[in-house]
């Protein structure tokens, strides 16, 4: 516990990075989010060779139905789960209350973020987006859950 109390400051500052970043990315009006994610979906077209990946357009499905912005959420609300994990598990709140406490913060914040991009021009509020971002977050969270929970139990 000890070792990890030092990490303390970093996890918070994981978790504020983590929320900056998808704060500037939801606040970017939809030509220049387009323009953005056109730019990495036609790099990633270039550099592979796969099948799955279609014609360069960020809004067109690269694998299993989704399109580049999807796979963006998923990425960043994992990294959002990881920090609030690793910012709650060293608590005072028992395991499960630490867990949800976790989603809770990633669920509000989803929720917060769908709601400002409803605001910004050429953006709008998804509820697919929200469900996106609870799968992300969720399994990161819960990985975490699983590799305390084994570590614990070889001790």
């Amino acid at each position: 516990m000890k070792n990890t109390r030092k990490y303390r400051w970093f996890y918070w500052a994981f978790m504020l990075g983590m929320m900056i970043i998808i704060f500037v990315l939801s606040h970017q009006p939809g030509t220049v989010s387009t323009k953005i994610s056109d730019h990495v979906a036609s790099t990633l077209q270039v550099e592979s060779q796969e099948k799955y990946f279609y014609k360069a357009v960020s809004a067109q499905p690269l694998f299993a139905g989704l399109s580049l912005r999807k796979y963006a959420h998923l990425v960043l609300y994992g990294g959002l789960g990881l920090s609030t994990f690793l910012v709650t598990k060293d608590g005072r709140l028992s395991g499960k209350k630490k867990i949800w406490l976790a989603m809770a913060i990633c669920f509000v914040y989803s929720c917060t973020d769908e709601l400002h991009q409803y605001f910004i021009p050429g953006r709008g509020a998804k509820f697919i987006d929200i469900i996106i971002d609870a799968i992300g977050y969720s399994v990161v969270i819960g990985l975490g859950w699983l590799v305390l929970w084994i570590k614990r139990r070889k001790q």
